[in-house]
């Protein structure tokens, strides 16, 4: 994979945010970060890709079958990928995965961290 587009998490002065080139490993943790901030059959090509989330927050069960789904789909692109659920302190606590993917020897290095809630509707 050489590069996929996404859009930046912050707004410009206008509110809007822009839509920027992603290459190399970057790209791959970009594509996994899509991947699960994506609604469960948003996508009209890929119906089966996202997380339930309006289901999560309405009857309150953790999406642990769809993250599981979304780890083996980019196993192939990472010597080890771990995605946790952070334990949250009370159960009005946001819905938090941990992310920790090792490249294979030779890729370069790329980190992300990102957090976003999920939301509704």
């Amino acid at each position: 994979m050489s590069r996929i587009w996404a859009r930046t998490g912050k707004p410009d002065q206008n509110g809007k945010r822009q839509w920027i080139s992603v290459s190399n490993n970057t790209a791959i943790l970009t594509w996994l970060q899509q991947a699960v901030l994506l609604q469960l059959g948003e996508s009209p090509f890929w119906v089966d890709w996202g997380l339930p989330v309006i289901g999560a927050l309405t009857q309150g069960i953790y999406p642990d079958l769809y993250i599981q789904k979304t780890k083996e789909r980019f196993q192939p692109y990472f010597l080890n990928i771990n995605i946790n659920r952070t334990v949250p302190d009370t159960p009005e606590d946001q819905i938090n995965y941990k992310i920790i993917a090792i490249p294979y020897p030779g890729q370069a290095k790329a980190g992300a961290e990102y957090s976003q809630a999920p939301k509704a509707g």
